[in-house]
């Protein structure tokens, strides 16, 4: 049985200053503060570590959320880390947690900052994903925005929660894919998918001619780590998405990447229905 994953913080026990975020599946996550006081992740963590031990304080962990085992932990780690910047807490990561970004990068990014992302999702919801990016990109250089734009846009959707103004909103998306020539009325759009196998063991999706893939990787089962495939989108895309992906759903539950891509994927991939049904 797959084991729940805890999202912890390490922190200075004289005043419960929080230093660090990290997740661990050992149980119990104490286990894990050993392993830090060993080798630490950072040299910014093993500095703070020795201070410590110079005035013989060691560092405590604090258990801040439990993830059921079929929940998505990246999301809860994104959020920690989102929230302790917010709360300018003194954090030693290097990264923004789950797909691991550098957080100094991250910082001097502009709005317009295309950023490099690895989304982790089942491998339907990649899928889908693929068929409407490669259906966009199609004759279009990796530069084109337009696969990006379109995915904000379905993003923003997705964020609402006014059914009024989701369908405003949606009416809008839908004349400017029809207007813009993105799809064409009466034509299909699915995009065949194959699979092929990986030289590295497992497989990996590719794309059926004549279609290319621009702008977007091509997922592979690399690893235990699950479906994913890499993705450049503007930072306030990004933001967007980890904003959507790190809400509560449920008590010990947050609604994950692979729900706020799926349901951004549907909204677009029924507007493209419509238009060529």
């Amino acid at each position: 049985m797959s084991k729940p994953t805890t999202i912890y913080a390490l922190i200075d026990p004289r005043d419960n200053s929080h230093h660090y975020i990290g997740k661990t599946i050992q149980m119990p996550p104490q286990k894990r503060l050993r392993q830090h006081l060993k080798t630490p992740a950072s040299d910014e963590l093993a500095q703070w570590i020795d201070n410590l031990a110079n005035v013989n304080i060691t560092p405590e962990l604090k258990v801040l959320e439990t993830v059921p085992h079929d929940a998505d932990w990246r999301a809860a780690e994104v959020y920690w880390i989102r929230f302790g910047i917010s709360q300018q807490w003194q954090l030693k990561n290097k990264t923004t947690g789950g797909d691991n970004y550098p957080l100094d990068l991250l910082a001097h990014a502009k709005a317009d900052t295309l950023i490099p992302r690895i989304v982790y999702a089942r491998e339907d919801t990649l899928r889908l994903l693929m068929s409407i990016n490669c259906y966009v990109m199609r004759g279009k250089r990796a530069e084109n925005n337009t696969f990006r734009e379109l995915l904000h846009q379905a993003l923003s959707i997705v964020q609402l929660t006014d059914s009024h103004l989701t369908d405003a909103k949606r009416d809008n998306l839908y004349q400017h894919i029809l207007s813009s020539g993105i799809i064409q009325q009466g034509r299909g759009w699915r995009v065949p998918l194959i699979k092929k196998s990986n030289p590295i063991g497992g497989e990996f999706l590719a794309v059926g001619k004549p279609f290319a893939i621009n702008g977007i990787g091509i997922p592979g089962k690399w690893d235990k780590a699950g479906w994913r495939t890499s993705i450049k989108m503007s930072k306030a895309t990004s933001e967007l998405l980890d904003t959507l992906a790190t809400q509560s759903a449920s008590a010990n539950r947050r609604r994950g990447y692979d729900d706020v891509i799926l349901s951004a994927c549907s909204v677009l991939a029924s507007i493209f229905d419509e238009i060529a049904g």
